[in-house]
């Protein structure tokens, strides 16, 4: 029979065993949080969750997008993708542009590059917090030498090349403004919605929205949005006047939900 014997130099005084306890307890509390801080969440909606939002496009929609926005909260921390955008400014629709981004909810980070048809700059970056509360731009045309240059993103620069300011972009903005709206538009009984879906379009199972406001009151009197029933969330939106011709049309496509984008993404227009 083999004796076990332990070696006395090996042993550890009390004092070391409670630090080594301590450590180990320490590893054991603060593991866990930090993983989980970076295990991908999924954007796929359950099928309960797919049918409580086509429940409740049916009875309340103020309702529906506070359930819309608060499962974004839960489940998305970033994403890529390709946005589609054509927009009416100065009385004029630009010509359709294809922009590859990333973006970033906290803190609030944008970054675009123009594939076809870019207005005014082909680049832009913009970081909250950063660069002096301004965006990045790389502009196109005469200046195109020019690394970068600063523009106020809710400026009279900027929104000449664009309706809306960077600062708004994503599906949680999307969501928020659609709701604020909806809210005031019902308080004065002025809203009228229309619910079609779930149906197929471009590939995609959606649900349809149809928003009609009095014309004059309102920024855009004609909504339609598209839910992309597999996210949940609004991935076409397009607004019109009162006469049917376009104001702006949105879509996102090709997108990829929490990649994990870090500071590096967002570090410089290259």
């Amino acid at each position: 029979m083999k004796t076990h014997v332990a070696n006395s130099n090996n042993r550890k005084t009390p004092a070391a065993q409670r630090i080594a306890a301590v450590c180990i307890l320490s590893t054991l509390l603060l593991t866990p949080m930090f993983a989980n801080a970076q295990e991908p969440t999924t954007v796929t909606a359950t099928p309960e969750e797919q049918q409580k939002a086509i429940q409740l496009a049916g009875q309340d929609h103020a309702a529906l997008l506070n359930f819309l926005i608060d499962r974004y909260d839960r489940n998305v921390r970033d994403y890529t993708g390709t946005f589609l955008k054509q927009e009416k400014i100065d009385g004029k629709l630009t010509p359709n542009q294809k922009i590859a981004f990333k973006f970033r909810q906290q803190p609030f980070s944008v970054f675009m590059e123009w594939l076809e048809n870019p207005v005014g700059a082909d680049k832009i970056l913009y970081v909250e917090g950063q660069n002096d509360g301004k965006m990045l731009a790389h502009p196109t045309g005469l200046i195109s030498w020019v690394k970068s240059v600063k523009i106020d993103p809710e400026g009279r620069q900027a929104t000449k090349s664009s309706l809306y300011p960077v600062t708004r972009f994503g599906f949680r903005s999307n969501l928020v403004q659609t709701l604020e709206v909806y809210r005031d538009a019902a308080e004065k009984d002025h809203a009228q919605i229309a619910f079609t879906g779930p149906e197929t379009v471009a590939g995609r199972q959606v649900l349809t929205f149809e928003r009609t406001l009095p014309h004059g009151q309102y920024e855009n009197p004609r909504l339609t949005v598209r839910l992309d029933l597999e996210y949940l969330l609004p991935t076409e939106i397009i607004a019109t006047d009162q006469n049917g011709d376009l104001i702006s049309h949105y879509t996102y496509t090709d997108l990829n939900f929490n990649t994990n984008l870090t500071d590096q993404d967002f570090a410089g227009l290259n």
